[in-house]
């Protein structure tokens, strides 16, 4: 979806989303510098994509706090919620929801296409300014 030249991943488990949530949002940027909002993580197996993510134009990911129970940026650390993986060819953003595992499990919440070996962890990402938790 696009709102404003941001593009949205919004998968939120309410009745009127279930069906959409079962299908991933593709969010795809434009030339130049492109914010990525991930404002709530599917529920019912929808993995969302970024497919033109380019750290070089300036491209960050947006992450709503509200999806994270309990998180507090000045007493927590954003690793406990917030973790990065990789594959062969892509990068994984997964999110534990209240950042101990019990309530919530980590899963993949969004897939970064086609890049790897960008950054270390989930704060060398947030270093850079490639991801923000607002």
């Amino acid at each position: 979806m696009q709102h404003g030249g941001v593009k949205y991943a919004q998968n939120t488990p309410s009745l009127s989303q279930r069906i959409r949530s079962l299908f991933p949002d593709y969010l795809r940027g434009d030339a130049g510098a492109d914010r990525f909002v991930i404002a709530g993580v599917g529920t019912f197996g929808a993995l969302d994509r970024i497919v033109d993510f380019d750290v070089s134009e300036g491209d960050w990911v947006q992450f709503s706090s509200n999806i994270l129970s309990g998180y507090d940026a000045v007493d927590d650390a954003i690793a406990e919620f917030v973790t990065l993986t990789e594959s062969a060819s892509h990068t994984y953003i997964n999110v534990d929801r209240d950042g101990n595992g019990n309530t919530y499990s980590s899963h993949q919440a969004m897939r970064i296409e086609g890049v790897t070996n960008e950054w270390a962890n989930i704060e060398d990402m947030i270093s850079s300014g490639d991801f923000k938790v607002v």
